[in-house]
């Protein structure tokens, strides 16, 4: 462990920065395949706010939007890739077992090649299956196939978490499927982050918890955008109907 706001100097042929860190730690390397961070953090944030993990079976993360979830993902994975690379971690504890990693995190369409979202996601999901081996594996999948209608999303998602389930790896998924969240709740463990709406404005605290998400904001991001009443209105009439259907 590190004191706050200390600095590191990394040097090597092709390797010479400065790395201004609130705190960092040299992590731990263990045979089992679970990871644990203790107080994580994101390099390229400002104002990061910490969270801890016990990464040891597969994940499954829902929740608000803009409430944290892709940062997570983002903020585990970067921390995997600089402990094996340049043997520090942002948290205050990190052990973890060499291994592979591999992402779905960022993914855009292309009208020159005339692929779909949805066929980009498609084709980097199945590379990633393609390049599992023997060895440790972190995947992380952020909004799993948002790119198609919620039928078939749910569907395949599922499919592609019981296939892993029964290879030589740990998965971290994000999604804001309600319904695949319930439906994959039995393998999986469950995350959520969330948000409160206070005074026509949506406060977020960015921490994990354990189980369901038990919120969702989209209709009150809405609202703070002054969208006409009308279509609040209707938005929330409709959305106790489609609940009622499930």
């Amino acid at each position: 462990m590190y004191c706050q706001n200390s600095s590191l100097n990394i040097n090597g042929k092709s390797l010479n920065y400065e790395i201004a860190l609130d705190y960092f730690c040299r992590p731990t390397f263990s045979t089992s395949k679970e990871l644990t961070a203790k107080q994580i953090y994101h390099l390229l944030l400002t104002e990061p706010v910490a969270n801890s993990i016990d990464f040891k079976e597969n994940i499954l993360i829902g929740g608000d939007n803009a409430s944290g979830k892709s940062t997570f993902l983002r903020t585990v994975a970067v921390n995997i890739v600089l402990a094996q690379s340049i043997n520090i971690a942002l948290a205050n504890e990190f052990s973890m077992q060499h291994g592979n990693i591999f992402t779905l995190i960022k993914v855009q369409d292309s009208i020159s090649r005339g692929e779909s979202y949805f066929m980009a996601e498609s084709r980097i999901v199945k590379s990633i299956l393609d390049r599992l081996n023997n060895e440790q594996n972190c995947i992380f999948l952020d909004e799993i196939f948002r790119g198609t209608n919620a039928v078939e999303r749910i569907g395949a998602a599922i499919g592609i978490m019981q296939w892993l389930n029964n290879h030589n790896c740990l998965y971290m998924i994000s999604t804001h499927d309600l319904n695949l969240i319930e439906l994959a709740k039995d393998w999986n463990e469950t995350y959520h982050f969330t948000s409160s709406f206070i005074n026509n404005k949506i406060i977020y605290d960015y921490k994990i918890k354990s189980g369901k998400p038990q919120t969702s904001n989209a209709v009150n991001i809405l609202k703070t955008l002054s969208y006409p009443s009308e279509v609040v209105t209707v938005a929330q009439d409709t959305i106790k109907i489609v609940n009622s259907n499930f």
